[in-house]
């Protein structure tokens, strides 16, 4: 006969059971969650601009950087570090220009989409005057890709050639402050920035003519896609921690984000970031051992309820026997109702279900592509 010290005893470790493995269940399913790779809510930015000039069979080589900071006093323009792991703060873009007519007035012209506007733009070294205005109605272009071009900042100057036919123009200004590249696990793609077209001709092989229809201080000129014949990009440093997945075109230097590129830029790469992985890893040897804990603790809750609905029913058939003595009638005691080997099968079955349920919870690890397709040229 179970005592009534007995059946509180095994109501409160049935309890004591219950509340630990449902806390442990909770924190192994919240450990699982935090490690599920969510998709961002938001494309990462795609910077693209169109470089112009008014002179036909111009060559131009470039260079593209990206620092922390930028000051300009007195004609003298000064520099942070350059960024690490994204381009999200200072763009400087100087454009050398070749091949023209000697002593020349040589105009240009950069439009750039949204995601590659620049802000509080001047003339690097203060050299020079920088045009900033918005674009206008349309752009007609008998290249593809510049006819219909999503404009939002129009950026242009003029250059005075030397005897040689070359000269050069740079413009300094910060990225646009809504710039920012979410990072998808431990992974954050970057797309730096492309120059269209891809070629100066025309499918027919002519050099590609634009037309700015309606547009402030470049309206009403015939422009031409220069040569791009080459240039270099460069971002900074790969940080600490992490490394360069992939690139587009491939990078020289594994721990430094620079391009040295022939023709058009269109630089992407994909950053992973090896301490979020390790976070990652640990969360789920918790997750793993939390949910160990709740299975076991889950066996032990449900021979806590055997015992307790064990308990209550020797207590009542006590009682019955006790009246059947009064009236002179005794019966044999009743077989044992619940059998261990068969509460310890169910528990096994049930705590298995629960167990694989959770390890599931965890989506397999996506496959970050970048938006870039090699050798320059901008998928479609």
């Amino acid at each position: 006969m179970v005592s009534t010290r007995q059946k509180r005893k095994a109501w409160v470790w049935f309890v004591i059971a219950l509340a630990s493995m449902l806390t442990f269940g909770g924190v192994a399913f919240l450990l699982l969650a935090m490690t599920a790779e969510k998709e961002p809510n938001e494309r990462p930015p795609q910077p693209e601009a169109v470089i112009l000039t008014n002179a036909a069979g111009t060559e131009v080589t470039y260079a593209i950087n990206y620092y922390t900071s930028s000051e300009t006093h007195s004609g003298i323009s000064t520099y942070g570090t350059q960024d690490q792991a994204t381009p999200i703060n200072t763009r400087v873009i100087t454009l050398n220009f070749h091949g023209s007519i000697p002593n020349a007035k040589l105009n240009w012209v950069i439009i750039v989409n949204n995601d590659a506007v620049m802000t509080q733009a001047i003339a690097d070294q203060a050299r020079g005057l920088v045009q900033v205005t918005q674009p206008g109605a349309s752009v007609s272009a008998s290249c593809p890709g510049l006819d219909g071009f999503a404009a939002a900042q129009v950026l242009s100057g003029q250059a005075t050639l030397d005897q040689d036919g070359n000269a050069s123009a740079s413009v300094v200004g910060g990225v646009s402050p809504g710039v920012h590249y979410p990072r998808m696990g431990e992974r954050t793609v970057v797309n730096v920035i492309s120059v269209l077209p891809a070629s100066p001709k025309n499918p027919s092989g002519r050099e590609c003519e634009v037309t700015l229809n309606g547009w402030d201080q470049v309206n009403g000129e015939l422009w031409r896609t220069p040569h791009l014949t080459g240039g270099v990009v460069r971002v900074g440093e790969v940080p600490v921690g992490s490394f360069v997945e992939s690139a587009n075109p491939p990078i020289g230097d594994p721990r430094r984000l620079s391009w040295q590129l022939q023709g058009p830029a269109d630089i992407s790469y994909t950053l992973f970031d090896s301490a979020q992985q390790g976070q990652h890893e640990r969360r789920l040897f918790y997750a793993g051992a939390a949910v160990a804990l709740a299975a076991t603790l889950l066996v032990e809750t449900v021979k806590a309820a055997l015992q307790v609905a064990y308990s209550s029913e020797e207590r009542s058939t006590a009682s019955i026997r006790r009246s059947l003595s009064s009236h002179g009638e005794v019966r044999p005691p009743e077989a044992q109702r619940t059998k261990n080997t068969v509460g310890i099968v169910t528990v096994l079955v049930i705590s298995s279900v629960v167990l694989r349920w959770l390890s599931e919870r965890r989506p397999p690890m996506s496959n970050v592509d970048t938006l870039k397709t090699s050798g320059g040229k901008r998928s479609k």
